[in-house]
């Protein structure tokens, strides 16, 4: 019996879940060895992972509530970190629109960038369809700030420009900038807003997903992600979530900005000031009194 009609027989009847996330179909991104044995295990053993929505507090701040029918899946809560945490939005277009397999969710990835011994990894998804897109928008809004004021990338396709509008009139801080091409020597980003999907960024994407895949499977904490792995690319399929997840790599790959903790940023930046004592006064650097002898250059023209 070939692979192929193996791997059918096993997604027609098959004896677990495991079986059933087979792909025959020629679509799809990814190790899928690796991913294959990440979905068992994320079976077997279910990550912890919070499920709820945001909420706005009358001093500004946000919450996150728990609440089983919530969209927003939490894997990791933020902690206080500077540069650390980054997002990305596969949007929709449309008020009023129920789920159907001819439209697609919203859907955003928020990933903490590589800190200490773990590689970038996904904290955060948020896939959802209401019928009132600012819904989406607010609840996205209320994450980022959540996540030390995390800023967004998102993805320019017909609802891209609604949502950036919304974003650019209400949450500026919250937007990123474009990353530049591969391409380029340094990297970095270009000061856009917003990022198109080509034939080269659509490259890019697939080939990162399959390196992320290959080296950092075990740190994927979603089996809603896997499976659109295994449909990326394939018409009426739901891939937003692994398209989103795609554009963090993106992001990722251009971004030379280090996460490191705010209070140890603080730490290392020097805190001057003076102090007088008797007639004199003192240079003073983290509370070290600067004393030592005072060279006064004589002017060259006043002797």
């Amino acid at each position: 019996v070939s692979q192929s009609r193996y791997h059918t027989l096993h997604q027609k009847y098959p004896l677990n879940e495991a079986d059933a996330f087979l792909s025959v179909s020629g679509a799809g991104v990814g190790h899928r060895a690796n991913l294959e044995k990440r979905y068992q295990q994320l079976i077997e053993t279910p990550p912890q992972k919070e499920r709820g929505e945001m909420r706005r507090k009358a001093d500004g701040g946000v919450d996150f509530v728990p609440h089983p029918d919530g969209k927003v899946i939490v894997y990791e809560r933020p902690v206080a970190i500077v540069n650390g945490y980054i997002a990305s939005c596969d949007p929709a277009e449309d008020d009023n629109v129920q789920k159907t397999k001819d439209n697609s969710n919203l859907a955003t990835v928020l990933m903490k960038k590589a800190f200490g011994l773990e590689p970038s990894k996904m904290v955060v998804e948020y896939e959802d369809r209401p019928m009132q897109l600012d819904e989406y928008y607010e609840q996205l809004a209320m994450i980022l700030q959540w996540y030390n004021n995390c800023k967004v990338n998102i993805e320019l396709n017909k609802g891209g420009w609604r949502m950036l509008d919304y974003f650019d009139n209400k949450y500026p801080f919250l937007l990123m900038f474009s990353p530049k091409s591969a391409n380029s020597a340094k990297g970095g980003f270009q000061l856009t807003y917003g990022t198109k999907m080509t034939a080269e960024k659509k490259n890019q994407m697939v080939g990162l997903i399959d390196a992320y895949t290959e080296n950092n499977v075990e740190w994927i904490p979603s089996l809603r992600l896997i499976e659109q792995f295994k449909v990326f690319g394939a018409k009426g399929e739901d891939d937003d979530l692994a398209i989103a997840f795609g554009w963090n790599l993106i992001v990722l790959q251009a971004d030379k900005s280090v996460a490191a903790f705010a209070d140890s940023i603080q730490k290392n930046v020097p805190q001057y000031g003076f102090k007088k004592e008797g007639e004199r006064i003192y240079r003073v650097v983290n509370n070290n009194v600067i004393k030592g002898n005072v060279q006064r250059n004589k002017s060259a023209i006043f002797k």
